[in-house]
């Protein structure tokens, strides 16, 4: 299956070149009877060029350019709307629906989203205001607007009129709804009712006036479970007055799924859920986004080690002061046999589930190693800290060496666990990036395995500098 993948990947790059050499844009045409387009696009984005990617994107006819653009990454999405002309890029979004036109707003930047509603026509500004006035987590904020109402005196034959002159802005022709004169609905119809009965008939007598419709206000996650019960397609909305303003497709309840499912990967993952994309969130929130559940399992393991220490010198009150390794395996395992193999656990989630959602691509190898990397200086920071103010705390109550001499102890066994938590970080973000620059995809890791090797390791590395740390001491 992946060698097919690449060969069909080859294929379309092979004629993308082709055409581009050859100054021939009527080859292009060829590429969208052949493959879909979701295809093209990782054809036109396998490259470590965004600037070239560009120019293959601008080389295609505007109609086509409508329908790759709402799948580029938002990299390349931001270049061609930062290097297209206001009127191309007009001409370019009269053809991308308005809720489609939300989401790309919601991806770029504030000066490449400036420019869209500058060249976007007045309608399509009012048709965006009409979705945007809605909560973020609301059925209205994710409806297209893009859709016909058939009036329920209308005949077959108007009905069927109605829809070729606006065939092109519909996102769905296969189920219709209707409506009264004031624009309540009424009923459905789907396109079969209409193909199969005569043209004179009026709607009110062939429509179904079973019709189950959504709120602008209702949650959207109620939405998910009415299309997974009923098997929709799609589904009107209504507002309180039951007037029809939009519809939902299964398009957008899939991209509902998406960001739950997103959501809960990351709790699970212990990392604080985000909105925006990897790229687009700085070190620091992605730092603040983990560093809660690593303090909160960092504290247990403190008040573990205490335990344990408690019960160690309850009968001999000089084990630590004749044993300072002893002392010392506490104080460090605690923390870090814990800590380290969640932060390989948060990396490794963040790092596969930005290249399954595509907003990490192989070009981001050196970008995301960094950025892992910076966070996780920060984590060893952060964590010898706590390793310091734990230390003191033993010091205090079961005075074992001296404050001087455990707080040196601690700070030289900790600064040896940070080319754990470095290697960590770094197998956590190379594995997945391997797999995508080898495969084309990410690959789950067994986490209980992985986690089992982590903490062999963490351990092995722990009791090494121990080791050193009494010897030399």
């Amino acid at each position: 299956m992946e060698k097919t993948e690449n060969i069909k990947l080859g294929e379309i790059k092979a004629k993308l070149k082709a055409a581009f050499i050859g100054n021939d844009n009527s080859l292009l045409t060829d590429l969208f009877e052949d493959y879909y387009d979701a295809d093209i696009v990782e054809a036109l984005e396998d490259t470590e060029e965004l600037d070239h990617a560009f120019k293959m994107f601008e080389f295609f006819d505007s109609k086509y350019q409508a329908k790759l653009f709402e799948l580029l990454s938002s990299e390349l999405k931001e270049i061609v709307i930062e290097n297209l002309s206001l009127k191309s890029l007009g001409e370019l979004f009269e053809k991308v629906p308005s809720d489609e036109i939300v989401e790309i707003l919601e991806d770029v930047d504030d000066s490449s989203a400036k420019k869209v509603l500058k060249a976007i026509s007045k309608e399509s500004r009012d048709d965006i205001n009409e979705i945007l006035k809605h909560a973020d987590d609301s059925v209205g904020s994710i409806m297209s607007v893009d859709f016909i109402a058939l009036n329920e005196d209308w005949t077959v034959k108007r009905c069927i009129e109605e829809i070729e002159n606006n065939l092109d802005s519909l996102k769905d022709v296969e189920e219709f709804y209707v409506v009264n004169d004031y624009n309540v609905l009424v009923g459905r119809l789907e396109a079969k009712t209409l193909l199969f009965n005569k043209s004179t008939k009026n709607l009110k007598d062939i429509m179904d006036d079973r019709v189950m419709s959504l709120k602008t206000t209702q949650d959207q996650e109620e939405v998910v479970e009415m299309f997974r019960r009923y098997e929709f397609i799609n589904m009107p909305v209504v507002d309180n007055e039951e007037i029809l303003v939009g519809i939902v497709t299964v398009d957008d309840v899939l991209d509902v799924i998406e960001e739950e499912v997103t959501e809960d990967i990351y709790k699970l993952g212990g990392v604080t859920p985000s909105e925006d994309e990897y790229f687009k969130t700085g070190i620091f929130v992605l730092f603040r986004h983990r560093v809660m559940t690593i303090i909160t399992v960092a504290i247990v393991s403190v008040l573990t080690s205490l335990l344990l220490l408690w019960v160690i010198t309850a009968n001999d009150s000089d084990t630590l002061k004749n044993n300072p390794a002893v002392f010392y395996g506490i104080t460090g395992s605690s923390i870090y046999l814990s800590v380290i193999p969640l932060i390989f656990m948060q990396s490794s989630v963040i790092t596969n589930r930005g290249i399954s959602l595509k907003e990490i691509q192989k070009r981001d190898t050196l970008h995301v190693i960094g950025k892992e990397m910076t966070i996780s200086l920060m984590n060893c920071l952060m964590l010898m800290g706590l390793a310091i103010i734990h230390s003191l705390i033993v010091e205090l109550i079961f005075n074992t060496s001296g404050i001087t001499e455990v707080l040196i102890d601690t700070v030289i066994i900790t600064t040896g666990m940070f080319a754990a938590i470095f290697l960590v970080t770094l197998l956590a973000t190379l594995i997945p990036l391997w797999t995508l620059k080898t495969q084309g995809r990410e690959v789950a890791i067994p986490m209980p395995i992985a986690i089992a090797v982590i903490e062999i390791m963490t351990a092995a590395i722990l009791v090494g500098f121990i080791t050193i740390v009494t010897q030399v001491l």
